[in-house]
C-alpha cells in the first residue's frame, strides 16, 4: 500500500520541470553513473510495439543512459517488455535471468491476483531446472554427497558457529 502511494504521489507531480527537480535536490555528481537514478521504468499505453509471445531478442547499437531501463508497453493485445541495459555491469546470461524472473513475477501477478507479491514466485521454470542442475554439479564436483549424507544421518555432537571480519564457518 504504501509503495502504491508513493507511486500515486509521483503521478501527482509529473509536471514539475526535470532540471527543477535536479536543482533542488543538488545530488552529488560522478562521471561514473547517472546521478539521480541508475534504473529506469516507463509504462506505455497503447505502445505500438509487438513481438511474438516468450521472444526475448538482443538488439546491439543502443546506448543504455542508465543501468537498467525496463519499457513496459501497455495495449490491448498484452504487455511488451524491453529491457536496455548497460553491456559494462551486466552479462547476457544476467539480463536474460532478470527478464526470466520478471515474466515468472508478472505470469504469477496474473494468477493470483489476491496473493502479496513477497509470496510469489519469482523463479521461472527454466532457471529453476538451471538451479538444480549448477547445485547438483557443484555437490557432485566436491563429492559432497558422500561427506554429507552419512553425517546427516547421526544425531549432532556439537552445534555452533565460528565467526571473523571475513568469514563464517
Amino acid at each position: 500500500e504504501m509503495s502504491r502511494q508513493t507511486v500515486i504521489d509521483a503521478q501527482d507531480h509529473q509536471e514539475i520541470p526535470f532540471q527543477y527537480l535536479v536543482e533542488a535536490i543538488n545530488p552529488a555528481r560522478s562521471a561514473a553513473y547517472n546521478p539521480l537514478v541508475q534504473i529506469l521504468l516507463t509504462v506505455q499505453q497503447e505502445g505500438g510495439i509487438s513481438l511474438p509471445e516468450g521472444t526475448a531478442r538482443f538488439i546491439d547499437g543502443h546506448t543504455a543512459k542508465f543501468d537498467i531501463t525496463l519499457n513496459a508497453f501497455v495495449s490491448s493485445e498484452g504487455l511488451v517488455l524491453a529491457l536496455n541495459y548497460c553491456k559494462a555491469l551486466f552479462g547476457q546470461r544476467t539480463i536474460l535471468a532478470l527478464a526470466d524472473q520478471l515474466t515468472a513475477l508478472l505470469d504469477a501477478i496474473a494468477s493470483q491476483p489476491d496473493t502479496p507479491i513477497a509470496a510469489l514466485d519469482l523463479v521461472g521454470e527454466g532457471e529453476r531446472q538451471w538451479l538444480l542442475d549448477q547445485e547438483r554439479v557443484f555437490i557432485e564436483s566436491f563429492g559432497l554427497t558422500r561427506r554429507v549424507v552419512p553425517h546427516g544421518r547421526a544425531p549432532p555432537r556439537r552445534i555452533g558457529s565460528m565467526c571473523s571480519t571475513n568469514a563464517c564457518a
